[in-house]
């Protein structure tokens, strides 16, 4: 299984991907998006164990922006 990274850094808008075209390559377009974060306070602080959090309806679209 093939990883493609980002080429765009995180604060653009868009994220853009390179992915190499050939005739020797399938590519399945059933794909998974690993993200990785850190959950902060309105305060800008970490979170303590005793705080709660939950998702959201449709919690991607609220963690990217395309304005």
């Amino acid at each position: 299984m093939a990883r493609y990274k980002s080429i765009a850094t995180v604060d653009q808008n868009d994220l853009e991907f390179l992915v190499p075209g050939d005739n020797e390559t399938y590519i399945d377009l059933n794909f998974k998006l690993f993200v990785k974060g850190m959950l902060l306070g309105v305060d800008g602080k970490t979170l303590d164990a005793s705080d709660h959090t939950a998702g959201t309806n449709k919690l991607f679209h609220s963690l990217f922006s395309l304005a």
